[in-house]
C-alpha cells in the first residue's frame, strides 16, 4: 500500500482551464499528470484510482478539488492572507473561529496548507487568555459598580445588593491578577505546555481516531484554528468560575466545595474540547471526534499541571 506523506496539488493557479485540461469526462487524464496526487486527509497516493474515493481513509472528493489547490483558497483565513493583511486576517480568523461549526463549514480539507502561519497562530494563541480575562474582569467590575448604585437605592433589593457587592469585590481582585511578570510567564508557560501536549496527543492517536493515518499538518491546522477561540472562552470562564468559587462560603459543606471545583475542572476541559471537536468532526469528518477532543483537552490540562507542579517543587 503506497502512502504519500505530503500530497502536492499541482495546479497553483486560478485558471480553471488548466485544471480541465487534466480531466477527461470528469476523470483524471493520468497520462497528462506527471505529479503525485495525494489524499487531502491521509496522504494516500490517488494515482490511477478509478473512483474519487480514497481507499485508505474513505474520503470522497471531486477530482477538481484535489488537482486545483487554489480552488478553495479562503477569503479570510490568516493562513492565506498573512503576508498582505496580517492583523486584519488574524483578527478576522479569530473572530470567525468563535463560531466553530460555521467556521469549518467554510474551510475546505483540500486547501493547500501552509504550516508556518499555523505555528504562529498556535504559539501566540495563549496571549488571548490574559487579554480576555483582564477585559472581562474590568467590564464585570464596572457593571457591578453600576448595578450597586441602582440596587442601593431600594431596600427591597438588599439581598441583590449584598450579592453584587461580593461579586464586585472578587472581580476587583481578578482585575489585578497576572500583574506580575513572573505570574504572566508561568501562566503562558502552563497554557502553551497544555496546548502542545494536546497536539502531541492527537498526533499520537492520528491513526486510531481516523481509522487511518491522518496527515500531521491537518491536525496542526485544527489545533491552530481552535486554540485562540478556546483561550478566549477559557478567559471568560476563568473569571466566572473564580467569582463563583470565591462566593461559596467557607462554612458550606465540603461536598459542595468539592462539586464546585470538579465543575470548574470540567468547564476548563470541555471548553477547548468543544472547539477541537468542531474541527475534527466538521472538517476532518472523523468518527470518534468527541472522544479524541476530550482526551486531548484532558491530557493537555493534566500534563501542563504536572509539569508546572514539578518545576515549582524543584525550585
Amino acid at each position: 500500500m503506497s502512502v504519500s506523506p505530503s500530497p502536492s496539488p499541482a495546479v497553483e493557479q486560478t485558471d480553471k482551464r488548466a485544471v480541465e485540461s487534466l480531466l477527461r469526462d470528469g476523470e483524471p487524464a493520468w497520462d497528462a499528470i506527471s505529479f503525485e496526487v495525494g489524499c487531502s486527509r491521509c496522504g494516500y497516493n490517488l494515482r490511477m484510482l478509478p473512483q474519487p474515493r480514497c481507499p485508505e481513509c474513505g474520503l470522497e472528493f471531486d477530482w477538481r478539488d484535489v488537482l486545483d489547490a487554489s480552488a478553495w483558497r479562503s477569503e479570510f483565513l490568516f493562513e492565506h492572507h498573512w503576508r498582505h493583511r496580517f492583523f486584519g486576517s488574524w483578527l478576522k480568523t479569530t473572530w470567525a473561529g468563535l463560531r466553530p461549526f460555521r467556521f469549518w463549514r467554510n474551510v475546505s480539507i483540500h486547501d493547500r496548507i501552509h504550516p508556518d502561519p499555523l505555528w504562529f497562530l498556535l504559539l501566540t494563541s495563549v496571549l488571548w487568555f490574559p487579554i480576555t480575562m483582564k477585559l472581562v474582569a474590568w467590564l464585570g467590575w464596572l457593571a457591578a459598580e453600576a448595578a450597586l448604585q441602582v440596587a442601593g437605592k431600594y431596600e427591597s433589593m438588599r439581598p441583590l445588593w449584598e450579592l453584587l457587592n461580593v461579586a464586585r469585590r472578587h472581580l476587583s481582585g481578578v482585575r489585578f491578577e497576572l500583574s506580575d511578570l513572573d505570574e504572566v510567564v508561568w501562566t503562558l508557560g502552563f497554557l502553551l505546555t497544555g496546548l502542545l501536549a494536546a497536539l502531541a496527543m492527537l498526533c499520537g492517536l492520528r491513526q486510531t481516531i481516523g481509522q487511518c493515518r491522518l496527515r500531521t499538518v491537518q491536525l496542526l491546522r485544527v489545533v491552530a484554528y481552535a486554540s485562540a477561540p478556546a483561550f478566549i472562552c477559557l478567559g471568560v470562564c476563568f473569571v466566572l468560575v473564580t467569582v463563583l468559587i470565591d462566593t461559596v462560603p467557607r462554612s458550606a459543606p465540603s461536598s459542595l466545595q468539592v462539586c464546585v471545583r470538579i465543575g470548574a475542572m470540567t468547564v476548563f476541559t470541555m471548553c477547548p474540547a468543544f472547539f477541537l471537536f468542531a474541527g475534527l468532526r466538521r472538517y476532518l469528518h472523523l468518527p470518534h471526534a468527541a472522544l479524541a477532543a476530550f482526551a486531548a483537552a484532558l491530557v493537555g490540562l493534566l500534563f501542563a499541571g504536572t509539569v508546572i507542579l514539578l518545576i515549582a517543587l524543584s525550585r
